[in-house]
């Protein structure tokens, strides 16, 4: 185990919270804990029983459960090498200054397809409530009560994915909003384009100046007014052009797609400053 830090911004992870809302899992502490773990590319080694008794040695639960729920969300990337298994956290290195001191990886790196997949948000499975379920039987019953939903009886609550989906949908602009319904309808993977947006705002990708939401809203119209495919990589690099021209005032945006909406959004942008002025 390592020494690690801790962002701030880590505390307000809306989509770790979700994630442990829905699965009943300590996942925001494991995921701090898996930085300890991982060495300095952010690779581990993939054993359950020997991470759970250094990162969660006292809570009863299965931490291959936890391990699968933060897989199949997108946090971590499961990969085997010669016989063994390993697992990588893909955002390590944007949260993460290690010590030059530190040795460095003895571990296989993740597959170059693998690491192509997960940037393009074709890697991530449909998160599954059974697979983050705890075995413990007073735990089971509580995971197997939650699929039930609240409310009245057969009445399903909203799903962590639509929740997410809101959430993001509320921060962008009126123009942004019709963009991402769109896109989120051409999409083949309407979850991976929430999650990378999220995490764009969020500011957990390499991308400067830090992301707003006008900056997102003006990428999403310009992504679908192009018809290009809304991949994770195709996002930040939009995202990362419209943050450009916002910070220096470039209008080739405007001459690329369209005036309207970037003039709109713009409007929305000044009105928004103006707002918080007052």
């Amino acid at each position: 185990m390592r020494i690690r830090t801790v962002k701030p911004e880590f505390f307000k992870h809306e989509e770790l919270y979700d994630a442990e809302q829905e699965t009943g899992l300590p996942l925001r502490v494991a995921f701090e804990g898996l930085w300890c773990a991982a060495d300095r590319e952010g690779r581990f080694q993939w054993r359950p029983r020997t991470l759970k008794t250094d990162i969660l040695p006292h809570d009863d639960l299965d931490f291959s459960r936890v391990l699968d729920a933060l897989t199949t969300r997108g946090f971590l990337v499961r990969y085997a090498s010669r016989g063994r298994e390993y697992g990588w956290i893909p955002s390590f290195k944007v949260h993460q200054v290690t010590n030059n001191r530190e040795r460095d990886s003895e571990l296989p790196p993740p597959p170059p397809d693998l690491v192509t997949a997960w940037e393009d948000g074709t890697l991530t499975r449909a998160p599954r409530v059974e697979d983050a379920c705890p075995t413990r039987e007073g735990n089971a019953r509580a995971c197997t009560s939650g699929r039930e939903g609240k409310g009245r009886e057969g009445e399903q609550g909203p799903t962590t994915t639509t929740t997410a989906r809101a959430r993001l949908r509320e921060q962008l602009t009126t123009e942004g909003q019709d963009a991402f319904d769109g896109l989120i309808k051409a999409s083949a993977q309407p979850e991976a384009l929430v999650g990378e947006c999220t995490m764009i705002l969020a500011g957990e990708r390499q991308i400067k100046p830090k992301p707003t939401p006008e900056g997102l809203s003006l990428a999403l119209c310009d992504l679908r007014t192009n018809n290009t495919r809304p991949t994770a990589r195709s996002v930040r690099t939009y995202t990362a052009d419209a943050m450009r021209q916002l910070t220096e005032g470039i209008s080739t945006s405007r001459e690329r797609s369209d005036a309207t909406a970037w003039d709109k959004v713009m409007t929305e942008a000044k009105e928004r400053e103006e707002a918080n002025a007052h």
